[in-house]
């Protein structure tokens, strides 16, 4: 069962996500776009608890993934953290159907607490 999956079009980014994932105990799986994101979410059975997607991809971004993610009713239980460099895109995102926010950089201790289910410091 994987609980997480990165969407992230910075490979490197997206690695560290992974790893860190890894180190609290969770099973991460990358997308490097909206619509490779989506060919996973098909095949996973279970869908992932949380799904942190970057909204600025290419070819299909992140808002657009977003929508298509909340228009699929099997995927409506799954948590979207969206990320973005500019504040901005915010409010696109959120009204797209995502839970939280989280501006870009966004600190290590941010995403263990995301991952683990504890308040960060």
């Amino acid at each position: 069962m994987t609980d997480v999956l990165f969407v992230e079009d910075d490979r490197s980014l997206a690695t560290l996500l992974a790893e860190t994932a890894h180190i609290v105990g969770c099973k991460a799986i990358i997308a490097h776009d909206g619509e490779e994101a989506l060919a996973l979410l098909r095949w996973l059975d279970p869908p992932p608890r949380l799904v942190m997607a970057d909204v600025r991809m290419r070819p299909m971004d992140g808002i657009a993934f977003i929508r298509a993610l909340r228009a699929e009713p099997r995927w409506q239980g799954i948590t979207i953290v969206s990320t973005s460099g500019q504040a901005s895109d915010a409010e696109a995102a959120l009204a797209a159907g995502a839970n939280v926010y989280y501006p870009n950089p966004f600190s290590i201790e941010t995403l263990v607490a995301l991952l683990t289910g504890s308040q960060p410091r």
